[in-house]
């Protein structure tokens, strides 16, 4: 989380800083192993690159997420009811 807070400061007041920051895309393919499209009308307009990037959301959840990996990704929410299961 410290990372993010980083991410989050550099990028001001942008509703999802850490799409904002990798929009181009600009090694995208060789930092992350991760490799979706996104879905239909999902990708925002500021975003340049067809990967689909999670957003803070996807990425921590809520309390009542499932220990399910749609797209290959558990929130943080999913980690921990994962470990409470």
């Amino acid at each position: 989380m410290n990372l993010y807070s980083h991410i989050r400061a550099a990028e001001g007041d942008a509703p999802d800083p850490l799409r904002v920051r990798l929009k181009d895309g600009a090694g995208f393919f060789n930092e992350f192993a991760y490799n979706y499209s996104w879905k239909v009308k999902e990708k925002p307009n500021y975003v340049n690159h067809d990967r689909y990037l999670p957003s803070t959301f996807d990425l921590i959840g809520t309390p009542n997420d499932a220990p399910e990996a749609p797209r290959d990704l558990l929130s943080l929410w999913a980690l921990v009811n994962l470990q409470l299961d």
